[in-house]
């Protein structure tokens, strides 16, 4: 079986929040030290996630110093105020398309929905298009996000032709950045992108792992024969929304709706007057509002 590596950032807006990645000197309540890297902490079951050269190993608090268990609060509490301050950022934002940009220069479009509530986490749905706009993909799908009170995110610099080493490194750089500054429910994340960038969702489902819940493609496929037996989460909501001239993107729907449904995926097909174009937003809504319905409650 054809298989891509899987890049694994946990996102800060879990209670399983992730941290910069650097060697420290661990005691244990006892006075036994290992020198680990930090994975990750859960704060409400009291465990962290450590990583050395021998492998992972899972930690209670009660077994770290109080010198470990007091960095691992303070971290806690850095991520809490980073979170209020993306919610409160957010609603100041709302119905607005605003431009950030990550350390290494990397950059995204995000729009918070007209009716976005700080007191709800709302979906993730990150977008891609063929030629790298961001901003540009975001248009046709603002009226369903404010009708679903979705989150949007498009992604600027991976465009069609890129290297794959090279879209790799640049989506775990901004989707890094987005799980810290965007605010989102974490388990309610979706893709989806016009004709290449649609592809390229489907792609990143299996290079990036997370709780991937749908895929909105339009235009697009799954690459052909050669990507049939990559891992794609199982369950996702995938809808298929091509203009019904589109006949290339039309043709792949059969073969690619069988190699989802064996995933047991739920797949959708919906089609539009047109050619290889985005669907208008009555037709995105559909989508999403589909997507979301059918969107796996585990």
């Amino acid at each position: 079986m054809n298989s891509l590596p899987k890049i694994i950032i946990t996102s800060t807006f879990m209670s399983l929040a992730s941290v910069a990645a650097e060697d420290r000197t661990w005691t244990a309540a006892d006075g036994r030290k290992i020198k680990a890297e930090l994975v990750s902490y859960d704060i409400a079951v009291a465990k962290i996630v450590i990583k050395n050269k021998r492998g992972e190993f899972t930690l209670p608090f009660t077994k770290l110093s109080e010198e470990d268990q007091t960095f691992i609060r303070k971290l806690a509490g850095e991520e809490k105020e980073e979170r209020e301050a993306a919610k409160k950022a957010a609603a100041e934002r709302a119905g607005k398309t605003t431009k950030e940009v990550t350390d290494a220069g990397n950059s995204y479009h995000v729009y918070y929905p007209t009716s976005y509530d700080v007191a709800k986490k709302p979906p993730l749905l990150i977008l891609f298009s063929a030629g790298g706009n961001g901003s540009g993909i975001l248009e046709n799908f603002r009226q369903g996000a404010d009708a679903l009170g979705w989150v949007l995110v498009g992604c600027d610099q991976l465009k069609n032709g890129m290297d794959n080493e090279e879209g790799n490194k640049i989506f775990s750089d901004q989707l890094a950045h987005i799980e810290k500054r965007v605010d989102h429910d974490p388990d309610l994340l979706y893709m989806g992108g016009m004709s290449g960038g649609a592809l390229r969702s489907f792609l990143n489902s299996t290079r990036f792992d997370r709780p991937w819940k749908g895929i909105i493609s339009c235009g697009g496929w799954l690459g052909g024969t050669v990507n049939y037996d990559l891992d794609y989460p199982k369950k996702m909501a995938v809808a298929m929304v091509n203009g019904d001239g589109d006949k290339n993107a039309n043709s792949h729907v059969p073969g690619d709706t069988q190699v989802l449904e064996k995933r047991r995926c739920k797949v959708e097909y919906i089609t539009f007057p047109g050619g290889h174009v985005i669907g208008p937003p009555e037709i995105i809504e559909k989508a999403m509002k589909w997507v979301e319905e059918n969107t796996r409650k585990d």
